[in-house]
């Protein structure tokens, strides 16, 4: 009987060697890559039954390349074996197209079992990755919904976001995705050349429509921030003049007087809207930088409470806010929660509703629960 063949992708030799020995008894491993172009290049040209891939990779991550494939090859299965744990991964990775997601810390003893379920098209989940999706939530009911909702999605390029823009509506794209009615997105990056790669397109898209931009970035940033933007094309000065471009230092912008108010903040951001809008302009685009949150104890917490409470603002708003999260400053215990505060999250450079968005109601309820068991 012919073996189902199986090309691997990892930028760690050690790890892609380990993964190779525990397979190469059973399967045909047709190649092995160590970067995301390669895995692309190598995936349509040997058209393999299986990927086994890495997430974070050079020149691509997996899950971009996992999407670039399944446009070619539909069909195809995708296992990604990977060292991160947090949901906003496991959700762009079956987003993605994957139905398998194996942690590195349990290969050994789990990735045969993983590799089978793929290939006789079934999801599958590292144990402990179940267990601790559970956990999140007070409602156990809740989270395997969310993980059901995962494994029950169409191909990514096929999927339509909800709410998406009707004709009378013109379509706003972020990272090859049309936006629809929820505009309050969480963007994770490994890298400021991906935070750059994935939303750049997005903000000239917007100078050429017309919007407003608002950026607030961290202060030791700016010129580094305006070379990218005059690199994709971008008269920076010009927009500036005309009001139609504006970049704020994130401390003025979020610690007046060196501290995080909430309720000054939450009036700051609909009078900013409310300003773009004076001005003319029919909508706003908001790109924020929020590792500001990490230069005080207390800011964390009162981030928390904040993103959700945000939404409040949004329903029937057409303005666009991106939170920019550094996933290698930000925890993953902290990434968790900020994922959920947010109805739509961007992570591998692809845009998918975020089926562990919890309603401010339901998530500052938590919380403070959360808060108040802490002090006792």
């Amino acid at each position: 009987m012919k073996r189902p063949r199986i090309l691997l992708a990892d930028d760690h030799r050690e790890m892609l060697e380990s993964i190779r020995a525990i397979l190469a008894p059973h399967y045909e491993i047709v190649g092995t890559v160590a970067d995301g172009r390669a895995l692309v290049e190598a995936a349509l040209r040997l058209k393999p039954d299986l990927i086994v891939a890495d997430i974070t990779m050079p020149h691509l991550s997996g899950i971009e390349a996992a999407r670039q494939i399944k446009t070619s090859l539909p069909g195809i299965k995708l296992l990604f074996v990977t060292m991160h744990s947090s949901s906003v991964y496991l959700t762009a990775a079956f987003q993605a197209g994957g139905t398998g997601y194996v942690l590195k810390s349990s290969v050994g003893g789990k990735l045969l079992d993983a590799v089978q379920s793929v290939l006789n098209g079934r999801i599958y989940l590292s144990p402990s990755l179940l267990t601790e999706h559970l956990e999140q939530f007070k409602d156990p009911t809740r989270a395997a919904a969310a993980l059901l909702r995962l494994s029950m999605r169409e191909p990514a390029e096929s999927v339509k976001l909800r709410g998406a823009s009707t004709e009378q509506d013109e379509p706003i794209q972020l990272a090859n995705s049309a936006l629809g009615a929820q505009r309050h997105i969480c963007a994770f990056f490994d890298s400021s050349d991906e935070k750059y790669r994935v939303i750049l397109p997005f903000i000239k898209d917007g100078f050429e429509c017309g919007h407003k931009a608002l950026h607030v970035i961290d202060p030791n940033l700016r010129h580094e921030h305006r070379q990218w933007l005059a690199s994709a094309g971008i008269d920076v000065d010009t927009a500036e003049q005309s009001g139609q471009f504006e970049l704020r230092n994130w401390g003025d912008v979020y610690l007046r007087d060196g501290r995080f108010d909430q309720d000054r903040m939450l009036a700051q951001l609909q009078e900013l809207l409310g300003g773009g809008r004076h001005q003319g302009f029919v909508l706003t685009r908001i790109i924020a930088d929020m590792e500001w949150a990490l230069e005080g104890r207390h800011h964390v917490n009162d981030l928390l409470e904040y993103e959700a409470r945000v939404n409040y603002l949004w329903p029937g708003c057409k303005d666009v806010a991106i939170c920019v999260y550094d996933l290698a400053k930000f925890g993953r215990h902290i990434v968790n929660y900020i994922s959920r505060t947010h109805p739509m999250v961007l992570i591998g450079g692809i845009l998918q509703e975020n089926p562990f968005f919890q309603p401010p109601d339901e998530f500052l309820r938590e919380l403070k629960q959360r808060r108040a068991t802490r002090i006792n």
